[in-house]
């Protein structure tokens, strides 16, 4: 199974983040967690420290306890020693971790539509998916699908956007991707009405999307 925890940032106040913010310091390198709270945008504070938060909130409902620091792989988070894989993503107010005993990659974004990022990292079949309804609401939902389960695909691989989004090839029908080497799962749905979120594992597994309140966040 992949479990996906979930938690908007407008429904924390300052004082709760400050205290996670605190809470998450064990976790971090000393370098990477002056980077985060040293951030000029006060939200991506929020974001990356939440982010990590979830990690935490996972990491003591299974029972684990961390000894060492998390390492940053190619700018992936990374933790050795209790068998999981997890990854982070946020958009606007919201912030999700998936988490699986198998490699993981998770996207999610606010619905949007932008004409020349479709031409420049969408193949053919994928550009007729998202414009196949002249319903402009339809067509954000089928190209931030599509962008999302690409992202996701990415940090799946953990390589980076330099792997170019025309080269993934999206089997809508079989909800799987195809490389030309493998093929990986893919899981996507609306979430919150007004955003995408899109899960890459190795095999047809079942997604559960958590979301997680103020209070298990201030208790980890």
């Amino acid at each position: 199974m992949v479990l996906v925890l979930t938690t908007n940032i407008e429904e924390i106040d300052v004082l709760s983040i400050e205290y996670i913010k605190k809470s998450i310091e064990d976790l971090l390198p000393v370098d990477k967690y002056r980077e985060i709270i040293s951030y000029n945008d006060y939200k991506d504070v929020c974001r990356s420290v939440l982010g990590i938060a979830l990690l935490k909130v996972y990491l003591n409902s299974c029972g684990y306890r961390i000894d060492s620091k998390l390492k940053y792989i190619n700018g992936k988070p990374e933790i050795c020693g209790v068998g999981i894989e997890f990854n982070i993503s946020h958009s606007g107010n919201w912030v999700t971790c998936a988490f699986s005993k198998n490699k993981i990659g998770v996207d999610i974004e606010r619905k949007n539509y932008n004409e020349r990022i479709l031409e420049r990292c969408f193949n053919e079949k994928e550009k007729k998916y998202i414009k196949q309804s002249h319903d402009y609401e339809r067509m954000m939902n089928n190209y931030t699908k599509t962008w999302t389960i690409k992202e996701s695909y990415i940090k799946y691989l953990g390589i980076g956007l330099r792997y170019g989004m025309k080269k993934i090839l999206i089997n809508y029908d079989e909800r799987i991707i195809e490389d030309g080497t493998d093929s990986v799962c893919f899981f996507s749905k609306e979430y919150a009405s007004d955003y995408v979120l899109s899960v890459c594992c190795k095999a047809r597994e079942r997604v559960e999307i958590v979301k997680v309140g103020e209070q298990s966040l201030l208790n980890i």
